[in-house]
């Protein structure tokens, strides 16, 4: 709490002066997503905490995009500087035109070098499939 009220009160005195400095490049929001037959997922406003490298923080979209009987499900990886990778829990969203958004983040011993999500069809009536969009990784 008192970082972000520190923060707020140097910007608005850099802006009474003319002089605001914009946030490092690790702070810097990211966008990442993948689109496959009847599901939709995307990874938006990431965000690694400059003075950590331990978290980020993100919002996620889920979407059902096919009257197909199907639902969509996502979950998040993270991707170690080592190449190592972590999935976390599943999401879905069931039923064509459904969404499930919310904002949350990742924090592990290890560093967190890069995010990314797998979206997937899943269901009954069609064969599963699966996808992965780009990785988005930390500036350092």
């Amino acid at each position: 709490m008192f970082t972000k009220f520190l923060i707020v009160v140097l910007a608005l005195v850099g802006a009474a002066a003319g002089t605001v400095s914009s946030a490092s490049p690790a702070a810097a929001a990211s966008y990442t997503n993948k689109e496959i037959p009847g599901a939709y997922g995307s990874l938006y406003n990431i965000y690694w905490p400059v003075d950590t490298a331990y978290e980020v923080y993100f919002d996620v979209n889920i979407e059902d995009t096919a009257a197909d009987g199907d639902h969509a499900e996502a979950r998040v990886q993270s991707k170690t500087p080592g190449g190592a990778v972590t999935s976390y829990s599943w999401h879905s969203a069931s039923g064509y035109g459904t969404e499930n958004r919310f904002s949350t983040y990742i924090k592990d011993d290890t560093v967190v070098a890069a995010v990314r999500i797998q979206v997937c069809r899943k269901g009954d009536d069609l064969p599963d499939i699966c996808g992965y969009s780009p990785w988005v990784y930390q500036q350092w």
